[in-house]
């Protein structure tokens, strides 16, 4: 049993670092998003496709603050 608590802090760990990184990619993301125009934004959001908008990298790029409606 010893083993298996040991496996299970280590992937919990595990997962609070990814957690902590990918807060700072998405920080950094909105950052640049910030500093671009609208058209800029939009070009990325074509980019990306998968159901990526403009607004929704404005609503990434303003920390998730705005109403998403």
């Amino acid at each position: 049993m010893t083993k298996t608590i040991e496996t299970a802090a280590e992937l919990i760990d595990g997962a609070r670092e990814l957690d902590r990184r990918i807060d700072a990619l998405r920080q950094t993301a909105a950052m640049l998003l910030r500093e671009m125009s609208p058209i800029e934004v939009e070009a990325v959001a074509r980019r990306l496709g998968g159901g990526w908008t403009a607004e929704a990298l404005g609503w990434l790029a303003d920390g998730g603050r705005r109403d998403r409606r």
